[in-house]
């Protein structure tokens, strides 16, 4: 039995660095996937080796899992079904309930894929890499004043934890271990994951929160962001969509892991 929950283990542990990993998959789809993956049946993959999670844990679950409105969950499995990463699994007998299991097919391609720019010796682009096949930055920015946070902000601030400490030169960019720290202590593991790929900058009490992608941003801002204010301590934050100025793409991507303290 121990061996069937390491096995287990280990196949999850490579789908959700797969899934990490992919380009082509929104932040959004990876947050759903491993929300999933957190519902697998255990007792089904002892039996088949299959990993399958019932299809009835429908799309008001999955939406309380990871904090998404029941729009952006559809939207998510339908990615995730039309990048194979999952799929149904036939038709069920009657009166039994339908499933969907994760494809093996597509993990091993990942990998081989994954394997092969290793080789190259040309970093994987990761959630960075996305940026190019989408519209500039520069064009989807929301340019509306009611519409942007305010450089100052009346709410308090827990000055304890303010990472920018006295006679440190201004930025001051957190070291990922600093930033995971100040994180896991102020976040649930579901809201953990919304720092995926995320740097930020200090300077006294402001802070600038980059992150890869608009979608990222908008819902940084409107549901954590006052809450980073104070685990940084600090007075503003804005939330930027990018990296941060002379730093590289590759610098600026910190795992989940790395960032967040998520699951192997």
């Amino acid at each position: 039995m121990s061996e069937a929950n390491t096995e287990f283990r280990r196949i999850v542990g490579r789908f959700q660095a797969a899934i990490r990993a992919n380009p082509r998959l929104k932040l959004r789809d990876k947050v759903v996937a491993w929300a999933m993956l957190d519902r697998l049946d255990r007792q089904a993959f002892a039996a088949s080796g299959e990993l399958t999670v019932w299809d009835a844990v429908g799309v008001e679950a999955l939406a309380a899992d990871t904090s998404l409105c029941e729009r952006d969950v559809v939207r998510a499995r339908a990615a995730l079904r039309q990048e194979r990463v999952i799929e149904d699994v036939g038709r069920p007998a009657k009166g039994r309930p339908a499933q969907v299991r994760f494809n093996r097919a597509w993990l091993e391609r990942r990998e081989v894929a994954e394997a092969a720019t290793e080789d190259t010796g040309v970093p994987d682009s990761g959630v960075f890499g996305a940026q190019e096949r989408r519209t500039p930055v520069s064009a989807t920015e929301d340019k509306t004043p009611a519409q942007r946070r305010t450089p100052e902000s009346s709410y308090p601030c827990n000055l304890g934890i303010n990472l920018a400490r006295a006679g440190t030169p201004a930025p001051v960019r957190t070291r990922e271990g600093a930033l995971a720290a100040v994180l896991a202590a102020h976040f649930s593991p579901t809201e953990l994951r919304w720092f995926e790929g995320v740097a930020i900058e200090l300077d006294g009490g402001s802070a600038v929160l980059w992150v890869p992608n608009a979608f990222q941003r908008d819902w940084i801002d409107a549901r954590l962001a006052d809450r980073l204010k104070g685990a940084l301590g600090v007075y503003s934050l804005e939330v930027r969509v990018g990296a941060p100025p002379a730093m590289s793409p590759a610098r600026t991507r910190p795992t989940l892991h790395a960032v967040a303290g998520g699951r192997a």
